[in-house]
């Protein structure tokens, strides 16, 4: 968990953000955040995995929290929580995702606790949810459309966002993203989207596997594109409730992805595709349902940044796995 502040001209706090989850998305978000030149950070472990521990690490959290703030600052004090965590991904089982249920049960407490305590006026409570999960298998998706699960990954997000909206819309103004396929460089220990996957068989030289058909079409979006959105909404005030499909509204095949790596690489390389019924389902957005101020990079230009990035890392941070 990354916990960022920053200091008005009084020495106050004026602003508190607390991201919980630095994956993929959750490391874009703090990276945008840090740009704006205006916020400082602290990492605060939270473990997700066992009940004690976590107790532990958000009581922790919440003194950390606590000790920035005093009685005067809660009149312009603005706090905002952003939920990205996850750590079963698009395949995982209604068994597996019970236990995010839980991480997310506990966070929705410690924001409650957080805004009893300290009487700060300005809450906002950002959610990162999954157009891909919950539209899996629509076309033209669009503002209007009716979420229609057909995995247990969807069904969690639609979960998680019932949750939040029940329980902390009292207290928090509620945003919720829905992205569509998220992509960029997958370092560490991030899962492995389409793109990144592709990338990492290129570097390495092995033979990439793509479960679904050629013409599968798919709605991508760049990790940081998504980040720079939530940044600028956790420093703009928003109505009381509000959820945002972030989608290109250009979908793309599995084998036009394929022809924009190999151009952006300079080479080709093995594939092998295993006809899945349920990932050979198309998904796209009508652009219409995109809100003001999103501005996704083209899916070209997209990969061409993932693929440096991703070189980038292997060349200093893994020696000998990139040439």
């Amino acid at each position: 968990m990354i916990l960022l502040s920053s200091v008005s001209r009084h020495s106050e706090i004026s602003k508190v953000i607390l991201v919980f989850g630095v994956g993929l998305i959750g490391r874009h978000i703090v990276d945008a955040l840090m740009l704006t030149g205006k916020l400082r950070s602290q990492f605060l472990p939270c473990n997700w995995s066992e009940a004690i521990s976590r107790k532990a690490d958000i009581e922790v959290i919440f003194d950390s929290v606590s000790n920035l703030l005093t009685d005067r600052d809660f009149g312009e004090t603005r706090i905002d929580i952003v939920f990205s965590a996850g750590k079963a991904g698009f395949e995982g089982t209604d068994t597996e995702f019970q236990s995010e249920l839980i991480v997310l049960r506990s966070l929705i407490q410690f924001s409650l606790k957080i805004k009893k305590c300290t009487q700060i006026k300005k809450a906002y409570f950002h959610l990162l949810s999954s157009g891909g999960g919950l539209f899996e298998g629509q076309r033209f998706v669009s503002n209007c459309s009716s979420p229609c699960p057909l995995r247990a990954y969807g069904r969690l997000k639609l979960e998680q966002e019932r949750m939040v909206r029940e329980e902390l819309s009292a207290q928090y103004r509620i945003i919720v993203y829905r992205p569509s396929s998220v992509y960029g460089p997958a370092i560490a220990n991030n899962r492995l989207g389409l793109i990144s996957a592709l990338i990492q068989c290129a570097i390495n030289g092995n033979i990439a596997e793509i479960y679904g058909n050629p013409d599968t079409l798919r709605d991508f979006v760049l990790a940081s594109d998504i980040a720079k959105f939530i940044r600028t909404k956790s420093f703009s005030e928003e109505p009381l409730e509000a959820t945002y499909i972030l989608a290109s509204g250009k979908p793309s095949s599995m084998f036009e992805v394929v022809g924009f790596v190999e151009r952006t690489i300079s080479q080709k390389f093995l594939l092998k595709y295993h006809f899945v019924t349920k990932n050979a389902m198309d998904n796209s957005y009508c652009p219409s349902s995109l809100p003001d101020g999103w501005c996704p990079t083209s899916l070209r230009e997209g990969i061409i940044q993932t693929y440096a990035k991703t070189v980038h890392y292997y060349t200093n941070s893994a020696p000998g796995r990139a040439s």
